[in-house]
């Protein structure tokens, strides 16, 4: 009876231990990081491939109107797009 109830009390504290050894894992995973910190990040890191991408392209092929204008509408875009984050976040004035 006595070893049913070590054990019992063995295993409350064996689940408790793991609950918050799994939360450590977790924070040390993400590097004590939020969604939005994530997600920010991986804007980052992808945009800047993809911004790499296209100054080679650019680069490497001729220069014409049609360029000019995808150029144009991609810096649009951008400006668009942090104008917005400015104003949704008051960053930035």
């Amino acid at each position: 009876m006595e070893q049913e109830f070590e054990y019992i009390q063995l295993l409350d504290s064996y689940r408790k231990l793991k609950k918050e050894n799994d939360k450590l894992k977790k924070v040390l995973s993400l590097e004590n990081m939020s969604d939005l910190d994530v997600l920010i990040n991986n804007c980052i890191k992808y945009n800047r491939k993809q911004f790499r991408k296209i100054a080679i392209e650019l680069q490497l092929t001729d220069y014409d109107f049609k360029n000019f204008e995808r150029v144009k509408n991609l810096i649009k875009f951008l400006e668009n797009f942090c104008n917005e984050l400015s104003s949704m976040t008051g960053v930035g004035e």
